[in-house]
């Protein structure tokens, strides 16, 4: 009965306060708002943070804890936010990856191991652990020299499953490349309590390098050649590209996906999305008069814009990477 009783009395407490709140809010004039709002853009601007910082699940609860305060509230000094402040959420962070941590031994987990290269040529292994109550990086691993060698990578890989407990490991999970591949073998054999699974992302990614290539697909391979040409010839000319966005509207030919082969394809799409924009370019009287004629590029480009079976084979292709790639966002 007490315990009801407190936690009525936490609620009154709790409506009473948003009541308020929104009273005080409805009672602010716009003047005082936009003070508010210019208050904290001033902030932004001046710091360089980016403007997706207002997606940021901490952003609001900041305001509604200083609103909480009142007018007294002092913000945090420099060394409050390098000393105590910072050692009161590092000790929450701690506490809720021990409380993940403890969940793994209820639903289970899965290891991701994630490679890539940084600004000093270094091979990094990233190791990531999933379960169902969130996503934790575990830790990094320089790899350089040793990403052939299976032998080292699995010393590396079986380490990393004594860290976890190989009894709460579902999967582990890597590229699908020879080195990775055999070491995932190797640990199912040898712990026999998980699976090896290949990522996702990666095999997508090697059909996408598989449709590439000229040796497998000879006129898959020029249409992208063509076409990248065109981009190439566009971009490489700030007047041209100017002119180019003149009759697209702004909309842009080269556009980035998640890999290399993937932008080879959505790049495509692009050039298929503003083929009239790109024909009307190339035949109008401010590219013929333009000094552009007289590259040596310019007469293949226009010729492969005004060629029929090249849009042809653009929707061809696109007609059969459009899944992949649709797939390769959602998994990447």
């Amino acid at each position: 009965m007490k315990k009801f009783r407190w936690l009525i009395g936490g609620w009154i407490k709790e409506w009473n306060y948003k009541n308020k709140m929104s009273i005080k809010s409805a009672l602010a004039t716009k003047e005082t708002m936009d003070r508010a709002d210019m208050a904290v853009g001033m902030l932004c601007y001046d710091a360089n943070l980016p403007f997706n910082v207002v997606n940021s699940p901490f952003w609001q609860p900041m305001f509604d804890a200083v609103n909480a305060v009142g007018s007294g509230y002092k913000a945090p000094t420099y060394h409050a936010l390098r000393g105590p402040i910072l050692k009161n959420i590092v000790y929450e962070v701690n506490n809720y990856l021990e409380e993940i941590k403890m969940s793994w031994r209820y639903t289970g987990c899965n290891i991701m191991a994630d490679g890539w290269t940084d600004t000093k040529q270094r091979s990094l292994i990233i190791f990531l652990v999933y379960c169902p109550k969130g996503v934790i990086f575990l830790k990094s691993v320089d790899a350089s020299g040793i990403v052939k060698n299976a032998d080292e990578l699995y010393n590396i890989f079986a380490k990393i499953v004594g860290e976890v407990n190989p009894e709460y490991v579902v999967q582990f999970v890597t590229n699908s490349e020879p080195s990775y591949k055999a070491v995932g073998k190797r640990l199912e054999a040898a712990f026999g309590t998980f699976f090896w699974t290949p990522c996702a992302a990666h095999c997508l990614d090697l059909i996408l390098e598989h449709l590439c290539k000229p040796t497998v697909f000879p006129h898959i391979s020029t249409t992208i050649e063509r076409a990248r040409t065109i981009t190439k010839f566009i971009y490489n000319h700030g007047s041209l590209l100017n002119l180019m966005r003149k009759f697209t509207g702004g909309k842009e030919l080269c556009r980035h996906a998640a890999t290399r082969f993937a932008t080879n394809f959505i790049s495509i799409q692009s050039l298929v999305l503003n083929r009239k924009a790109l024909q009307q370019m190339f035949v109008s009287d401010e590219y013929s008069t333009s000094r552009f004629v007289q590259h040596p590029l310019s007469e293949g480009v226009v010729s492969t814009v005004l060629d029929k079976s090249f849009w042809d084979q653009c929707k061809y292709i696109i007609n059969i990477s459009e899944p992949l790639v649709r797939v390769l966002r959602l998994v990447d």
